[in-house]
């Protein structure tokens, strides 16, 4: 019914309303499409206006909605990109944490390794030394307090007067109490002096030195202070000659001097250095020199007094830390290889040591002492002097590039090190020859004097041991290098992981 009576009202409609409304559509047809408002702009329908969608910055991609593109991690909200942020920083402080307390576990495990074999050392030295210790007398020929001037007496006098004399006064070396005079018309192309006694049992007296302007024959002055010989005649009397000058004053002077400059520019430690020296001379006079004058073993000898020395002078010195540690440690290995290198030079070069007018001295006089073990001995201790040098500023140069840069790892301390370290090697080695050189220089020249070939004067006994006793010392600085150096990485640094 009701689709009936529609559809007969839409008949019955008069042709003026269709009309109208024909016009009506064709007006609205004519006119432009009206905006089509967004549908963000569509009030909602309790009464709040939306907020209006951001436009796309030029150059960004438009937004596909909340629905992820297809192989592509949709985008994470702004809390979760700052949680993942804060736990990967957690994560990664951590992680350097553990990183640095496993460092500082490592440096402590090598420290006590460091520890345990300097503690092994100086056990070894305090056994060593108190089995070594002088305790007898030694063997002496009877000849050498007569033959050798050295072994004779000395007292102190004083030249009081100086005048030309005949050669062959009879007064001379003789003991006076008046001054003697000159015949006349006898010769006076020598020199005479007059010198005062002033120790011993003719203290007081007066004796007669005559110069004949021979070389080597002392000139003296008057004032001058000198050492007298003092010699025993067959029928008893006392004869006196020239033996050498009085240094006590003038080299007092100069300790003063040095001592004043090293402890103006060292400070406490050039003080400490001082004593260092001390202690050395201490060393060698009460225990090296009276234990090779038994002929005891002369490698343990030079082992044990140079550990007594180092163990009592670095740390005395450098202070106890670890640098002063790694040192000893690199230095102890390195006279160890001194002392193996020297024993197989020597053997292999089948050495003598008979050039040498002292150990010939030596051979004739004192028995007991071993010429090649003495030199065997020599080569070590000349070695360790250079030793303690070169590996004091390796784990110093380790201390002042790990405070430099405390994140650096053992290996880069080391190759930093190495490079300072082959400038001590490049620089000591030909050091090293230049002081052996300038120590057995009237040797050479006399070799050179001889016009003997180039080979066979380098080849000779006298000159071979000069050359091997360079060489081992160069040799036992290069190796001391990179023992002392790697010690030093591996123990010197300062990890402060419990801080961070």
């Amino acid at each position: 019914m009701a689709r009936g009576t529609n559809s007969s009202r839409s008949q019955r409609t008069p042709p003026q309303r269709q009309i109208a409304r024909q016009g009506g559509h064709s007006a609205r047809s004519a006119q432009p499409a009206p905006r089509r408002r967004s549908q963000a702009s569509i009030p909602s329908h309790n009464g709040e206006r939306p907020q209006s969608r951001k436009r796309p910055q030029s150059g960004a991609r438009p937004s596909t909605g909340n629905r992820p593109q297809a192989g592509k991690r949709p985008p994470s909200r702004s809390h979760s990109l700052t949680d993942n942020r804060s736990g990967n920083s957690y994560i990664s402080k951590i992680t350097k944490v553990a990183a640095l307390y496993a460092e500082t576990s490592r440096i402590e495990l090598w420290r006590r390794l460091l520890l345990i074999f300097l503690i092994a050392w100086a056990i070894a030295t305090a056994i060593g030394v108190a089995k070594l210790w002088p305790n007898g007398e030694p063997t002496i020929a009877p000849e050498f307090y007569k033959t050798f001037s050295i072994g004779q007496s000395q007292v102190n006098g004083e030249v009081v007067a100086e005048s030309k004399g005949s050669c062959t006064a009879p007064e001379s070396g003789t003991v006076f109490t008046t001054s003697p005079r000159i015949i006349p018309g006898s010769d006076t192309s020598c020199t005479w002096y007059i010198v005062e006694i002033t120790e011993g049992d003719d203290a007081g007296k007066r004796t007669l030195i005559v110069n004949s302007g021979q070389p080597g024959e002392a000139t003296l002055a008057s004032g001058d202070q000198i050492r007298l010989l003092q010699a025993q005649s067959k029928d008893g009397s006392v004869h006196y000659s020239f033996s050498d000058y009085q240094r006590a004053l003038p080299l007092t002077l100069w300790g003063v001097l040095i001592a004043g400059a090293i402890i103006l520019f060292a400070a406490l430690r050039g003080l400490r250095s001082l004593i260092g020296l001390v202690i050395t001379m201490v060393v060698v006079t009460i225990f090296t020199l009276p234990a090779l004058l038994l002929g005891t073993s002369p490698t343990g000898i030079a082992i044990f007094s140079g550990a007594v020395i180092l163990f009592l002078v670095v740390f005395l010195v450098h202070g106890f830390n670890w640098k002063s540690a790694s040192a000893l440690g690199g230095t102890l290995l390195a006279l160890l290889l001194a002392a193996v290198l020297a024993n197989v030079a020597i053997d292999n070069n089948q050495l003598r040591g008979l050039g040498d007018e002292g150990n010939l001295q030596i051979l004739l006089y004192l028995p007991d002492v071993s010429v090649t073990g003495l030199m065997l001995c020599g080569f070590i201790i000349g070695a360790l002097g250079v030793l303690n040098d070169v590996t004091i500023a390796q784990s110093s140069t380790v201390n002042e590039l790990a405070e430099l840069d405390r994140d650096a790892s053992w290996w880069r301390l080391f190759l930093g090190a190495m490079k300072v370290g082959r400038d001590h090697i490049s620089s000591m080695v030909y050091t090293l020859v230049l002081s052996y050189t300038g120590a057995s220089l009237p040797l050479l020249l006399l070799l050179f004097a001889a016009h003997r070939p180039f080979l066979q004067t380098l080849t000779s006994d006298i000159m071979a041991t000069e050359l091997l006793r360079s060489g081992i010392g160069a040799l036992t600085l290069t190796l001391a290098v990179p023992l002392t150096t790697a010690i030093a990485a591996l123990t010197v640094p300062e990890k402060r992981a419990a801080q961070q």
